[in-house]
């Protein structure tokens, strides 16, 4: 008896906390288990040694950089027009048309970021655009600095435990996207998210600038995808619109095209050899799939892809 009302406890607290649908996105860095081995089999003495120093940076320092970087991301999006010229009344709605909720859940070095959507329009959308965009933003990043990223965002429906932390079948649909079918560094954007979004951009005859705001935002995170060689939707980071919104400036293009996209494309060519001269029949492939992916997007960016050295 006391077992069974322990559980219908258990039960209603998950109730309460609110069994809701949410967009979950799940990224996983890539190749960070064998640098936390080699950390392992380090003694960990004052002053540290060499060799551990030499991975910190690679380890502690690069998950804390990309948590701390896609937070601030995330937290507001940048003004889009100069609100001095705005009503109080206009600048309010201005500002909650433009609102996020963007949660974060931490787990090693993968991340896991989810929004309800059950907030009212368009903060769901705004939020989906806003970590489709953080994302598009640090997968050529990740791949410049060595450590490539996989994921997957999808909706599902999960509870919220406590703030910061859901469980439900909305991780599992990430989970398995991300580690069965993304196989090779990319994000792979689920069915229903795809559906959701088709949904939303349905042009209407009306005038609310909720209504439209929404609309607006939906076709925005659809123009951020795309069908990839095998059929699969997925984050389209190099395509025309992260190009025209990413490199906006001189300086943020001359960074961009100049120096990470380079790097990243060197980084792929160097594994793709390192991979082929060792057989590896799972990983050739995989990055075989990548550099196709850079091959054909590059030249949007204004980059030939045999040019580079």
């Amino acid at each position: 008896m006391r077992k069974k009302k322990r559980q219908e406890s258990e039960i209603e607290h998950v109730v309460q906390n609110g069994l809701n649908y949410y967009v979950v996105a799940f990224l996983d860095i890539l190749g960070q288990r064998d640098l936390l081995r080699r950390m392992d089999e380090i003694e960990l003495t004052n002053p540290f040694p060499d060799d551990l120093t030499s991975l910190l940076p690679k380890t502690l320092g690069l998950v804390t950089t990309i948590r701390r970087s896609f937070r601030q991301f995330t937290e507001e999006l940048p003004l889009t027009i100069n609100i001095s010229m705005l009503s109080k009344e206009q600048q309010r709605e201005y500002f909650e048309l433009r609102a996020t909720n963007v949660k974060t859940q931490l787990l090693g070095d993968s991340f896991i970021y989810y929004i309800p959507l059950s907030d009212p329009m368009p903060r769901p959308i705004t939020s989906i655009y806003i970590t489709l965009a953080a994302c598009a933003t640090f997968l050529p990043l990740a791949i410049a600095t060595g450590f490539p990223i996989r994921g997957a965002i999808d909706i599902g429906w999960a509870s919220e435990l406590r703030d910061g932390e859901i469980y439900g079948p909305a991780l599992m649909r990430v989970f398995d996207l991300e580690s069965q079918a993304a196989k090779y560094p990319r994000v792979l954007i689920g069915e229903r998210l795809m559906q959701y979004l088709s949904l939303h951009s349905r042009d209407t005859d009306s005038t609310d600038l909720r209504e439209q705001a929404k609309i607006h935002m939906s076709a925005l995170c659809q123009a951020l995808v795309t069908c990839d060689f095998d059929g699969r939707t997925i984050l389209n980071y190099l395509g025309d619109h992260a190009r025209d919104t990413f490199a906006d400036t001189p300086v943020n293009r001359q960074r961009i095209v100049g120096e990470v996209l380079p790097k990243a494309y060197r980084f792929i060519t160097k594994e793709l050899d390192r991979f082929r001269q060792l057989n590896d029949e799972k990983l050739t492939p995989r990055y075989e799939q990548l550099k196709a992916y850079f091959d054909i997007s590059l030249p949007i960016w204004g980059i030939e892809p045999d040019d580079i050295v």
